[in-house]
């Protein structure tokens, strides 16, 4: 398996997605997280107030939150070339989505901070090169 050095960049942009996948991924603490972005859109004045999360909708945050924290703590771990590869691709379909929402579908604005995120992370990425001697 190709791998990669996990630079203190790497260490910082993969620590992040674990620590907003982790909040996602807790019943309780992913209502905080969707409360903090409301309470950024009313602040900020870019946004009306988030509608209230129904169960099943709080279930699929927390689903995608569990989803998230695997994705970012096999990458921490394994240090994989090809794994990079893909979360560099997925984070442009990420920011694509963000876009695709706030524009069109009238979401919060300040989910367009996340897109900064993803796309910075993409363009670390994508500058990866395999750690030498690995297959």
């Amino acid at each position: 398996m190709k791998t990669i050095e996990l630079t203190p960049l790497m260490r910082v942009i993969i620590g992040f997605d674990l620590l907003v996948t982790a909040w996602l991924a807790l019943p309780g603490a992913a209502g905080l997280f969707l409360d903090l972005l409301d309470a950024l859109g009313r602040w900020s004045g870019l946004a009306p107030p988030i509608a209230a999360f129904d169960p099943l909708q709080l279930f699929m945050v927390n689903l995608a939150g569990i989803l998230g924290v695997t994705w970012n703590w096999t990458r921490w771990h394994t240090a994989s070339y090809d794994l990079a590869k893909i979360d560099a691709v997925a984070r442009i379909a990420v920011a694509a989505l963000i876009v695709y929402y706030v524009v069109a579908m009238d979401a919060t604005p300040v989910l367009l901070l996340f897109m900064v995120s993803e796309l910075s992370g993409s363009a670390v990425e994508f500058r990866l090169r395999p750690r030498a001697g690995s297959a």
